[in-house]
């Protein structure tokens, strides 16, 4: 992609028109959002609820692309599901995000200085995750390395990442720099 013929100018942000009320002021300080397809497995999902279900934060997720949220039982009451794409608001009120691999997403997450864990089902998750991982802007997570104390401790991690934090501010800044759609 020779610099001549190509720009990138960061990810689209334009609003999407949700009708949903999400719930912000019953929430937690701290909020993670997860945005599953529906290449992501039940397996996946149950250790998210197991691992966030008694903690002190609030877990938004968001079921996109044919997902759904029957696949995994009972809600916890500090999830909060809905069917489908959010709004940007949600991003603009995350601490840290997870996905399931999908390059847009990963770089609205950027957009709003928010860290990433990258869950891989397929060579190019892990490939976009490794990237993340190489500039200390999140972490990726491996069906093969999935459990529920490797899952609570990258979130730990992220959360208290100096570097990483750090590092997301700089990529937030030059992401809004790059002008977007507008620009494109």
């Amino acid at each position: 992609f020779p610099e001549k013929n190509y720009v990138f100018t960061g990810p689209s942000m334009e609003n999407i028109k949700v009708s949903c009320i999400i719930p912000f002021s019953a929430m937690n300080d701290a909020i993670i959002f997860i945005s599953v397809g529906c290449k992501t497995d039940s397996k996946f999902l149950n250790y998210c609820y197991e691992a966030f279900k008694n903690a002190r934060i609030s877990v938004i997720i968001a079921f996109e692309n044919g997902a759904n949220a029957n696949i995994i039982g009972p809600i916890p009451d500090n999830f909060y599901v809905y069917p489908a794409m959010l709004p940007k608001e949600v991003l603009k009120r995350t601490d840290l995000f997870i996905t399931d691999g999908s390059s847009t997403k990963i770089n609205q997450a950027l957009f709003y200085g928010i860290p990433v864990i990258v869950y891989c089902n397929s060579r190019t998750d892990y490939y976009l995750a490794k990237r993340v991982e190489q500039l200390n802007l999140g972490k990726k997570l491996t069906k093969k390395d999935l459990s529920l104390g490797r899952l609570r401790q990258i979130v730990i991690d992220l959360l208290k990442n100096d570097t990483i934090l750090d590092n997301i501010i700089i990529t937030e800044a030059e992401t809004k720099l790059m002008g977007g759609t507008l620009k494109a």
